[in-house]
């Protein structure tokens, strides 16, 4: 058993690392304290899960969640995260997370969550599951958001407005042409119906699409 641990708290991981370690004595366990970290690790090495914090120093929710899933080359990673925000548990499931677990769950939960995702289930805590059962009983759907209309490209480029970062600093983090950033902007702003980068951000802040303060 192979597992990686992407979190930026030493002490987090020491906490994770020994759950995994009493479960499956044999196991090996590699750490990983930012999201660069963590890609380069999976250039080295093949886990058989990935255990990510939402929050990482350098990458936000989803946008971390998207990059590091296409260099796990189809490894089921589960999101540890403070946020239990229906919405924001939603949008990491369907960016391509296996599982979302708070962070104020028990070592128990978080062996079963493991054991699940390692069959090629998807998990979320019996919390959040009776609150999607809830969310559906009352007829809504959950593909009514307006960050649900975005490609995925358009989706990041929401959340680095969202982080305040300028066209030209986006360009260069994407790896995109500035022209190229504002027609994702003015696209995502036709598709949504919000006027301006603020009105960005506070939505973002408002359905847990981007972590708050730790």
């Amino acid at each position: 058993m192979n597992a990686l641990i992407v979190e930026d708290l030493a002490i987090v991981r020491a906490g994770l690392r020994r759950i995994i370690e009493l479960r499956w004595h044999a196991a090996t366990v590699w750490e990983a304290a930012s999201l660069a970290e963590g890609l380069a690790r999976l250039g080295e090495l093949k886990p058989d899960f990935i255990l990510m914090d939402s929050s990482l120093p350098d990458a936000q929710a989803a946008e971390g969640l998207e990059r590091l899933h296409a260099a796990a080359d189809g490894t089921p990673i589960l999101i540890l995260s403070l946020n239990k925000d229906l919405t924001f548990a939603q949008q990491l499931m369907l960016r391509g997370a296996a599982g979302h677990l708070g962070k104020d769950t028990t070592g128990e939960e978080l062996v079963r969550a493991i054991e699940r995702i390692l069959t090629g289930l998807k998990y979320v805590s019996p919390e959040l599951a009776e609150r999607m059962l809830a969310h559906l009983e009352q007829g809504r759907s959950f593909s009514t958001q307006p960050h649900e209309r975005l490609t995925a490209q358009e989706f990041r480029v929401m959340l680095l407005i969202c982080e305040g970062q300028k066209p030209g600093e986006i360009a260069a983090a994407m790896r995109l042409s500035p022209k190229t950033v504002s027609n994702y902007r003015t696209r995502i702003l036709e598709k949504t119906g919000w006027r301006s980068d603020a009105e960005v951000a506070r939505y973002c802040l408002l359905h847990g699409l981007v972590a708050g303060p730790r």
